[in-house]
């Protein structure tokens, strides 16, 4: 939460890739974490966090195509399999909670963060797929390599998620507008499914304690 809030806003500044990189490394080892106490896939979790935070870091000192391209491919397949893990605990509950709660909204970001890392891998492999103010980020001429950029796709893909849409970033390219249409579509229908989740366990759990 704190990347998809922060995270634009930090990249902006002199040392924002330094938070950019801590924050996504948080979101890593939360990750990873979160996976470890309800499911046993966390092994194959901590085999994509150890050498994705090390891609991470050497960003700061290598600076070559390939390796941000790694970086988000690693990130990509990390990422969705929290997302995976995480919604298959969310189904998976009989009793609404808190926890379940903040579960459901922890796989919405997420996804979120995932289709940024799309967005700006797209922008990197072929720039001119977004329209905006984003050539700042996408191509540093200094440190950070290519992580940065993502921040400012952070901040797209919500908006797209959410199905706001403000227009300053638009979709230039085919892949681009197909994913873009893609997520918008992801945004309303995951937050309907996850609401009739809620409704219907909180009834199956009122007519349980009912019966009893």
């Amino acid at each position: 939460m704190l990347l998809a809030l922060f995270g634009p806003a930090a990249s902006e500044y002199q040392y924002g890739y330094g938070v950019v990189l801590i924050l996504t490394i948080l979101v890593i080892v939360s990750g990873v974490h979160s996976i470890r106490l309800v499911d046993e896939r966390h092994r194959y979790a901590l085999g994509l966090a150890v050498p994705l935070c090390i891609l991470s870091l050497m960003s700061l000192f290598v600076h070559h195509e390939w390796l941000v391209v790694i970086d988000h491919l690693l990130s990509l397949v990390f990422l969705g399999l929290v997302v995976k893990v995480m919604l298959d605990h969310v189904m998976a509950q009989r009793a609404v909670s808190s926890d379940l709660i903040r579960a459901g909204l922890v796989v919405y970001l997420l996804v979120g963060i995932w289709f940024a890392d799309v967005y700006a891998l797209f922008e990197f492999l072929s720039p001119g797929s977004f329209n905006g103010d984003i050539a700042s980020t996408v191509h540093p001429a200094g440190g950070g390599g290519g992580r940065i950029h993502s921040t400012r796709f952070t901040y797209y893909s919500l908006v797209t998620l959410t199905t706001l849409g403000y227009g300053d970033i638009t979709p230039a390219s085919t892949l681009a507008r197909s994913f873009s249409a893609v997520e918008a579509i992801i945004g309303p229908v995951f937050l309907a499914v996850f609401i009739g989740r809620l409704v219907g366990v909180q009834v199956a759990q009122a007519s349980s304690t009912d019966n009893g």
